[in-house]
């Protein structure tokens, strides 16, 4: 004879068959109650192993969602970084042209001072021409 006292879906796991052992009722009662005994123990063992396999689910939940947000994080991150390298890329650039003007501007004002120097020198001579002529 088996009976069950729980309608719970681990009770199937708990025997609790009933021996008749031809004794006193007393041992009955000491072997029922050690039956049931054995049945609560079981029942808050696999209780316990529910919350704790809830408490893993909360945190694998947890952990999901912030590697969902380290994700996000990376991914804004990224676009910085490309911007900074597009913005680095072009004052390289900008920085190049702008040697390269100097370089030209600094050869073309040697050689205006050049012309400007004989310029002065040719009118300076020019004058002392005229001074010594008109003299």
């Amino acid at each position: 004879r088996s009976t069950h006292t729980n309608n719970k879906p681990y009770d199937h796991f708990i025997e609790t068959d009933k021996y008749d052992h031809g004794g006193d009722n007393s041992s009955n009662v000491i072997e029922e109650n050690m039956q049931q005994e054995n049945i609560q123990l079981m029942t808050e063992l696999l209780n316990k192993d529910v919350e704790d396999i809830r408490k893993v689910e909360a945190s694998m939940v947890q952990i999901t969602s912030l590697l969902s947000q380290f994700s996000n994080l990376i991914t804004e991150q990224q676009e910085n970084v490309w911007s900074v390298h597009e913005n680095t890329m072009a004052s390289k650039k900008n920085m190049n042209d702008g040697t390269d003007k100097l370089v030209d501007a600094t050869e073309r004002s040697k050689s205006s001072q050049h012309r400007m120097a004989k310029f002065i020198v040719f009118l300076s001579l020019v004058m002392l021409f005229l001074n010594w002529i008109t003299r």
